[in-house]
């Protein structure tokens, strides 16, 4: 992957978990730190079940 693709992917993904941030801030009514954790819960267990159904 070239580098310039690659920072135009990474900057997709920055963008799209601030996205994802403000909607969890916006249902749950939470700040914005708590947001980022219950996002990055979500993650680490979506990481897992696919983690579990392909390599256990």
């Amino acid at each position: 992957m070239s580098r310039s693709i690659k920072l135009y992917w990474d900057g997709c993904l920055v963008a799209t978990q601030y996205r994802w941030v403000e909607i969890i801030q916006s249902k749950e009514n939470v700040d914005e730190e708590e947001a980022w954790e219950m996002f990055n819960e979500a993650v680490r267990d979506q990481f897992l079940t696919l983690y579990d159904d392909n390599f256990k």
